[in-house]
């Protein structure tokens, strides 16, 4: 079963997007369904703010790959919240 969905876009924007998805030969709508789909099974980077929370994670992950990391403690002492021992 299929249902209907209505909201607000920028004009200019629906005309480039149905341009767009016509010289891809397809239609707006299934543009749109493929978004959500993708939106649904978390694979559609939806802003910058996605985009830079997913490259910090990956740069994290690598400082960790490589040994670029501080303990917790030795961060704690350095901040002055623990005593050296």
């Amino acid at each position: 079963m299929t249902t209907r969905i209505n909201f607000n876009i920028d004009e200019g924007r629906k005309n480039a997007a149905m341009k767009k998805a016509s010289q891809k030969g397809v239609s707006l709508s299934t543009v749109l369904n493929q978004a959500t789909r993708a939106f649904v099974a978390n694979t559609l980077d939806i802003g910058i703010v996605d985009r830079l929370l997913a490259d910090d994670i990956d740069r994290s992950d690598d400082d960790i790959k490589h040994g670029r990391v501080t303990p917790h403690e030795e961060v704690l002492k350095e901040l002055g919240f623990l005593r050296s021992s």
